[in-house]
């Protein structure tokens, strides 16, 4: 990776050339300077400690993370079906001579690829309803030669993200049935850190505070309390 002076300058100079991309473009900046938003820091830790030869980004818009990532030495693969974001993808890549970096077209539960040894999505998975989100699993799983899918996602009851996008908000219970289904042995992990913990604590308090908690309001504060207002997962493929 080229020197942080002169790669700053390459990001900035993409980002005024592009004006749609600026947000995108600060985000990377962020992310090489160590800083780490809430519901990215445990998708790069698990990145970042891996050692995946060939790792799969889903739904990865314009790319931070992909080229975050291929800037740290990692081969990416994107994947998206917003052609916009993608092209804006791509021409980063290209802009920062990233051969490590490429962007495809590909519907999440339709794909054809195969070889990775990882695979992440984050603000994905809530976007799709459950049919959709078990055969997307299925479809991950054969692209895995090996290793894990990290999902972060909304959780269900998580009220401030109930909004119109967000036709599949998952629960504890119904990411860890469509794992099963899908060939894949699934690890919970607990609050931003995703500190991994046992699977029974996660089924066991979500389903306590959705039945015993009566407003919607009472619900998502005591998940958050718990660390489990968003659903935080690894999926491990079954051999």
């Amino acid at each position: 990776m080229r020197n942080d002076a002169s790669l700053g300058a390459a990001i900035a100079d993409f980002a005024r050339a592009t004006p749609e991309a600026q947000g995108c473009c600060e985000h990377i900046l962020d992310l090489l300077k160590g800083k780490r938003p809430h519901k990215y820091a445990a998708i790069i830790r698990f990145v970042l400690k891996g050692r995946a030869a060939r790792i799969l980004d889903i739904g990865c818009g314009q790319g931070e993370l992909a080229v975050f990532f291929a800037l740290k030495g990692h081969t990416v693969t994107g994947i998206d079906i917003n052609r916009k974001a993608l092209g804006i993808a791509a021409d980063l890549a290209k802009h920062l001579h990233l051969e490590n970096a490429r962007f495809a077209y590909a519907d999440a539960q339709a794909f054809d690829m195969t070889g990775f040894g990882a695979a992440y999505s984050t603000d994905f998975y809530e976007h799709i309803d459950e049919e959709t989100q078990l055969a997307h699993l299925k479809c991950v799983n054969r692209a895995l030669k090996d290793g894990s899918y990290f999902i972060r996602a909304p959780h269900r009851a998580n009220i401030r993200q109930h909004r119109g996008s967000h036709i599949g908000l998952p629960t504890y219970a119904s990411i860890l049935k469509q794992a099963d289904t899908a060939g894949f042995r699934c690890r919970c992990m607990l609050g931003h850190a995703g500190i991994p913990s046992p699977v029974g604590y996660h089924y066991a308090a979500e389903r306590w505070v959705l039945s015993r908690q009566a407003t919607p309001e009472r619900k998502y504060d005591t998940l958050k309390k718990l660390g489990l207002a968003n659903v935080l997962v690894r999926l491990q493929k079954r051999p």
